[in-house]
Parts: C-alpha cells; sequence; structure tokens
C-alpha cells in the first residue's frame, strides 16, 4: 500500500525531496530521526487519498551535517530511508 522512491539530491544541503506513492488511504506521516533516535522535525502529517502520489519536499538548513534516518508510516506499515547533509 506504500511505495517510497530515492531521497534525492543525496547528499543534501538544504533541501532534499522525497516521492511517496500511496494505494490506500491512511494516514501518512513523514518524520525526521537522528542516529541517537530522537525526532528531529515532523515533516507531514496527513490523510492520504489512495493512489495518489506526493512529492515531498524537505527544507534542512535548520539542521547539522551529518546521517538522519527518515521515517514514512501509513497507518502501520513503516518503510525508512537514510539522509546524508553535507553543507
Amino acid at each position: 500500500p506504500l511505495l517510497v522512491g530515492n531521497v534525492y539530491p543525496m547528499p543534501a544541503v538544504d533541501n532534499t525531496n522525497l516521492d511517496v506513492s500511496v494505494y490506500q488511504e491512511g494516514n501518512l506521516q513523514v518524520s525526521l530521526y537522528d542516529l541517537a533516535g530522537s525526532k528531529v522535525a515532523d515533516l507531514m502529517n496527513i490523510s492520504a487519498t489512495a493512489n495518489t502520489d506526493y512529492s515531498i519536499q524537505m527544507r534542512l538548513g535548520f539542521l547539522s551535517n551529518g546521517v538522519y534516518t527518515i521515517m514514512i508510516t501509513l497507518d502501520n506499515e513503516r518503510i525508512f530511508k537514510q539522509l546524508i547533509i553535507n553543507k
């Protein structure tokens, strides 16, 4: 019910993009975590429509260089993507 594309560009500087395809209705959440597992940002929290593509642009200027994890959740399904910031 959820397909997540690549994070681009990688490594990111100030902005990055993520494409998500949703195949069933549900609560779509996108959150960003640091390596310690602490949430640093909620990027999206919407009621997703079935059979819809979402292009998510993330502004990252407030974050330091490093490796982060993006968690994409649709109801109970979770997908994780790595994000590298190198300013």
